[in-house]
């Protein structure tokens, strides 16, 4: 049986002498007749006193009379009642009262008892979470034991399994589910009870976790504006609700270009929103057009905000490209490659001039050649004559580079072609040619070229090679694959007229 010492509950004291006080100390519930015990350090000066008692289901105290009597601990009077009077299994409510000189009375403070046995503690034994499908809100269910005795449920939440656990609501004991109102959804919530019964507060429950799924389209960002200070556009907005978790920001180019959106997602919640675009070196001279949308704590996103636009000045120079080179086509004609401007991101495009016989140098194309494109044939060299090409930048502002990249190249020369035969195999295609026998060649080297791209180099061979098989290929897509010699003057002379091969295995 358990024994349960209640240090104060509820102080019932209409008149009280000063320095005079009867204070709960515990009830023992161990059988059919429960046993109280109050205590004095400075007793009334009545030595007889009442009890009173009710059920935890009535609403008004009666007196009853039972076996009652005081005790002296050291200096502490200490008033025992043993109510041998109780009939029916049930919880009650009891005080004393003592009635002192000029009809002033004495309260004493308020003990709970039983005659159920040896009850367990009341506790949670079933606690279960869910989403709310009309509201940011994550429902709770639990069941309890047994609530009888229990006064008040206290439900704690936190963000962290471990701490951080506030109160947030304190519920009536018959209570069994509670919609929790949060701020994020798809984020998890971290909650306990702790029961609270006629003897004290309980040992907290076990911790459950929740998540809320609700999904609401955010507001879009709002006063959405853009200026540009020190070489950065500096664009700022205003959100509107208490849902959004991100904003993406969208960048178009001129005009007539496409919206693409800059980087990922900015991940904040603050009311004001801010965003640095440091890349204006690249657009110089361009208008830059800019809007954003907002997404929820549900991943849905807004409409759009307003599109602003502003325009970047300045000039950008940039260099050459490094390296020119010519050879020759499968159709002997010239064919300049010069080195990728990846790295570069200021450049625009390049334009290719051709000179003969120390003239001056005339450009070869009419429009600018994009800046992801870097080569170039020229169908108008004629054969024997010695050109001299060279290629420029040009950068996102317009400007040339300040120098021209040059290289020197034979037009047409005598054709000297070879029978380059292939094989399918399932594994690549296999050329095999003759011995070629030819004064002043270094080495063979073999092109391919898929439909409409570029040649591209696959490899050098020794000048007496035979074969190549080619294991990079893809079924159902076609080739052209042609053969040039490197000379030991640096010349390069194309040997085939290119082999078509349909890759099908």
């Amino acid at each position: 049986m358990k024994k349960i010492t209640v240090l104060f509950l509820i102080m019932i004291n209409p008149v009280i002498l000063p320095g005079q006080k009867v204070q709960a100390l515990q009830s023992l519930n161990e059988g059919d007749f429960p046993e109280l015990h109050w205590y004095s350090l400075s007793a009334p000066a009545a030595a007889d006193f009442q009890v009173f008692r009710k059920a935890m289901k009535e609403a008004e105290f009666r007196e009853i009379h039972t076996l009652r009597m005081t005790s002296i601990r050291s200096d502490t009077l200490v008033y025992r009642v043993i109510d041998t009077t109780l009939v029916e299994k049930a919880m009650y409510q009891y005080y004393l009262r003592f009635s002192l000189a000029e009809d002033t009375l004495l309260l004493s403070e308020s003990l709970y008892a039983h005659n159920l046995g040896n009850i367990p503690a009341p506790t949670v034994v079933s606690f279960r979470t869910e989403s709310a499908t009309d509201r940011k809100a994550i429902l709770l269910n639990w069941k309890l034991n047994y609530d009888f005795t229990v006064k008040s449920l206290a439900l704690f939440r936190s963000r962290d399994y471990e701490d951080g656990y506030e109160l947030i609501a304190h519920l009536p004991p018959d209570a069994t589910t509670y919609a929790d109102l949060v701020d994020i959804s798809n984020e998890a919530y971290f909650y306990f009870i702790q029961v609270r019964d006629f003897f004290g507060y309980q040992v907290p429950g076990v911790r459950v976790h929740g998540i809320c799924t609700y999904a609401e389209k955010p507001y879009p960002p709002q006063d959405f504006s853009a200026t540009e200070e020190d070489g950065i556009v500096r664009l700022n907005w205003r959100n509107v609700g208490n849902n959004v978790i991100a904003t993406r920001i969208f960048r178009k180019i001129g005009n007539a270009g496409v919206f693409y959106p800059l980087e990922g997602s900015i991940y904040s919640s603050e009311k004001y929103g801010e965003y640095a675009d440091t890349a204006l070196s690249r657009f110089s001279g361009e208008a830059l057009s800019y809007y954003a949308v907002n997404i929820s704590d549900g991943f849905l996103k807004s409409n759009t905000s307003d599109t602003v636009t502003i325009s970047v000045y300045g000039d950008i120079h940039v260099a050459p490209p490094e390296e020119l080179r010519c050879v020759q086509d499968s159709l002997q004609h010239v064919l300049l490659i010069w080195t990728s401007p990846e790295t570069d991101p200021n450049i625009n495009g390049f334009n290719v001039y051709r000179s003969v016989n120390g003239e001056a140098s005339r450009k070869l194309n009419r429009v600018l050649l994009p800046y992801d494109m870097n080569y170039f044939t020229d169908t108008t060299a004629k054969n024997g004559t010695v050109y001299q090409y060279e290629v420029e930048s040009v950068s996102i502002t317009g400007n040339e580079s300040a120098s021209r990249t040059k290289t020197t190249c034979l037009g047409e020369t005598e054709d000297y072609t070879i029978l380059v035969t292939h094989t399918i195999l399932t594994t690549g295609v296999a050329l095999t040619w003759l011995p070629i026998s030819m004064a002043g060649m270094r080495e063979i080297r073999i092109y391919r070229q898929a439909l409409n791209e570029k040649p591209v180099l696959l490899k050098k061979l020794s000048a007496e090679q035979t074969t190549f098989t080619d294991l990079k290929v893809l079924p159902g897509k076609s080739y052209t694959y042609i053969l040039t010699a490197g000379m030991e003057n640096g010349e390069e002379r194309v040997l085939n007229q290119g082999v078509l091969v349909n890759y099908l295995k």
